[in-house]
C-alpha cells in the first residue's frame, strides 16, 4: 500500500487528508471523517490508521480527512470543510488509480458532518458535485438533531433536542434522494442517539418507502466497533469492506 499523509484538499491550514492507497488501479475510495464532537479529534488517531491499512489492504482506498473545529471554527464551517474533502476525492481520486466510486463515512461528530452532506445538498453543490455521485455513506453513531456544539455556539443548553437547518432530520422529506445509506448505533449509545437514528430511519422510509436504507443497533458504548479491536481487527473495519463491496452488513 502507498500513504500520502497530509495530502491538502482545500486552503485552510487544517484542511488536510491523509491518504492509504491500494496496490494497483480501479479501486473504489472511502473519505472518512473523525469523531470528537466537533471539538477533538485527528486524522491520524492510531485505530484510524489501522482502519485505513486494513481497508486498503482489501482493495479500498482510504481518505481521512480532518477540518477546522470549535473555538476556531463556526458553524457551518467544518461542513464546508467536509464538502471539499468529499469534492477532492471526487475530482482527485482518478490520478491517484481510483476508478472514481466515493463512499462517505464517519463517526459521531464527523458520521454528523457526513450525513449533512448527504441530506443538505447545498454543501456539496457548491462545489458542482452532487450527493447522488456518492455511491454509498455508512454512518456510525451520527446526532441527528442539531449537534451539542452547535447549540452551544447559540448559546443554548447542550441536552437539549432541536431541529432545524443545522440537523439532519430536518431535511426528511418526499424530495429527499441519497444513493445508499446505513446508520450504526449502539445499544449503550450517547442518550437519545440510538432514538434519533431510529427516527430519522422511520421517517426516511415514511417517505420513501423503497429507500435503500437500512439500520444496525450493535452491542456496546458509543462507537465501540471502531475503537475498540477484537480478535485482532475493528468491527467496523469489516462492516465498511462489506458496505463498499456489496455485501450486507
Amino acid at each position: 500500500m502507498i500513504k500520502l499523509d497530509d495530502t491538502r484538499y482545500a486552503d485552510e491550514d487544517v484542511c488536510k487528508t491523509d491518504i492509504c492507497l491500494p496496490e494497483g488501479k480501479d479501486f473504489p475510495t472511502v473519505v472518512y471523517f473523525h469523531g470528537g464532537g466537533l471539538e477533538a479529534g485527528d486524522k491520524a488517531e492510531g485505530n484510524l490508521r489501522e482502519i485505513a491499512e486494513y481497508a486498503a489492504a482489501r482493495g479500498i482506498a482510504f481518505l481521512s480527512a480532518n477540518y477546522r473545529m470549535y473555538p476556531y471554527a463556526k458553524f457551518p464551517q467544518y461542513i464546508e470543510d467536509a464538502a471539499n474533502a468529499v469534492s477532492f476525492a471526487v475530482r482527485e481520486i482518478k490520478n491517484y488509480g481510483g476508478n472514481g466510486d466515493i463512499f462517505v463515512s464517519g463517526q459521531s461528530a464527523g458520521a454528523y458532518l457526513a450525513m449533512m452532506l448527504c441530506f443538505d445538498k447545498r454543501y456539496l453543490m457548491k462545489n458542482g458535485v452532487s450527493p447522488l455521485q456518492i455511491k454509498g455513506w455508512l454512518i456510525e453513531s451520527a446526532q441527528q438533531t442539531v449537534h451539542f456544539n452547535v447549540l452551544r455556539e447559540r448559546g443554548e443548553d447542550k441536552r437539549k433536542e432541536r431541529l432545524d437547518e443545522a440537523a439532519p432530520l430536518w431535511f426528511v422529506d418526499g424530495e429527499l434522494l441519497f444513493t445508499k445509506l446505513r446508520l450504526l448505533c449502539y445499544d449503550d449509545d450517547i442518550v437519545c442517539r440510538r432514538k434519533q437514528n431510529e427516527l430519522l430511519y422511520e421517517s426516511v422510509l415514511h417517505f420513501s418507502p423503497t429507500a435503500d436504507i437500512g439500520l444496525k443497533v450493535l452491542q456496546g458504548t458509543h462507537c465501540r466497533a471502531s475503537a475498540v479491536k477484537e480478535n485482532g481487527k475493528y468491527p467496523f473495519a469489516e462492516m465498511l469492506c462489506d458496505f463498499v463491496f456489496g455485501r450486507e452488513i
